[in-house]
């Protein structure tokens, strides 16, 4: 099962797409395609997540 994870923020913090991808990470989950806007006063991810049982 893919899972898609939106992010919506309007803090642009140095370094938060990192802490985003750690946190993922963490959770054992791999990212399989992200997209990624941002017009300099907010930003979108989204991530397509798989866990290592490919759900």
């Amino acid at each position: 099962m893919l899972v898609r994870m939106p992010l919506l923020s309007n803090v642009n913090k140095h370094g938060i797409l990192l802490e985003v991808v750690q946190v993922l990470t963490d959770m054992n989950l791999t990212i399989t395609k992200a997209y990624i806007s941002s017009d300099g006063g907010w930003f979108m991810d989204v991530f397509n997540v798989v866990d290592r049982q490919q759900n």
